[in-house]
């Protein structure tokens, strides 16, 4: 015997399937309900294409979805309502952010958010707020790219609360070092990317500059920090003579101009220069430093 799948929020049968997500969303309530993680036989269709799920488990806990088949992908030991609705939101958090649905980062949230769950990690966090919090944590553990103000965004999340339970998150899983940023250049190179196509070779240049400043810092006392990449952007801009400003730079990477210019100034003392001595010389200029 097979039922009709019903909204665990508002018990409705309407629903909406977004093809571009993946995911089937609740018409009356807006729950979204995922679909792609039972691939594996959970889910069936009907003569007339209705979604339609093989069985419902006779002990639902906590009024919860729980999965049929034991070995049916990350979502196998879903409890509850709370931890399908909080991985949703995960899910849709990376769909936003463009996250690729092979990416490794996909099966780390999902597996993550069900063991914080059982941890009491989240405490009285907001979905949002975990959601954001864990998102970034996989992110920084794979060096992805992607900014904490990117990862708010979606949500509208306070960035201290969200970095607060992302490092919370990080020191449950024996991993804080993932927020020592050990290498700048990716960043970098993303900045020098979204700053537009006006100027085509300035990305192999951000490149090439930082490849050759994250060398230094690894052999020396001086760390990166948060404003090291969009500073490798502006030493850019300046030895190339670009009409790209802090201000610029700022705009896209989510750092304050006023950061972005100390930090110019931190890197170029450690290679004994400043700006003065490097503007308009071109990035071939680094190999006498």
């Amino acid at each position: 015997m097979v039922m009709m799948m019903i909204c665990l929020e508002c018990q409705s049968k309407k629903f909406n399937f977004d093809e571009g997500l993946g995911e089937l969303v609740c018409i009356d309530c807006g729950l979204v309900m995922v679909t792609e993680p039972f691939e594996k036989g959970t889910y069936l269709q009907d003569n007339q294409g209705s979604i339609i799920r093989e069985r419902w488990s006779t002990n639902l806990h906590e009024m919860g979805l729980q999965t049929i088949k034991p070995n049916s992908l990350s979502f196998t030991k879903i409890e509850n309502k709370a931890v399908y609705k909080g991985v949703s939101m995960c899910r849709l958090l990376m769909s936003s952010l463009k996250i690729p649905r092979t990416s490794v980062v996909f099966t780390n949230v999902e597996e993550l958010y069900l063991s914080l769950y059982r941890k009491h990690v989240f405490s009285t966090s907001p979905l949002e707020t975990r959601a954001a919090a864990l998102v970034y944590y996989c992110l920084r553990s794979d060096s992805l790219p992607f900014t904490l103000k990117e990862v708010c965004h979606e949500y509208e999340c306070n960035k201290k609360q969200v970095f607060k339970l992302a490092r919370k998150i990080a020191k449950e899983e024996n991993n804080t070092s993932v927020f020592l940023r050990k290498e700048s250049r990716i960043f970098a190179e993303k900045y020098a990317m979204l700053i537009g196509d006006e100027f085509p070779s300035f990305v192999g240049k951000v490149s090439h500059l930082s490849t050759y400043f994250d060398n230094i810092l690894s052999k020396t006392d001086n760390n990166a920090k948060p404003s090291t990449p969009a500073a490798y952007c502006s030493i850019a801009a300046i030895m190339e003579n670009l009409k790209i400003t802090n201000k610029t730079i700022g705009q896209v990477s989510g750092i304050r101009y006023e950061a972005i210019g100390q930090e110019v100034k931190r890197l170029l003392k450690i290679i004994n220069t400043d700006k003065k001595q490097i503007k308009g010389k071109g990035i071939e200029c680094l190999e006498k430093y």
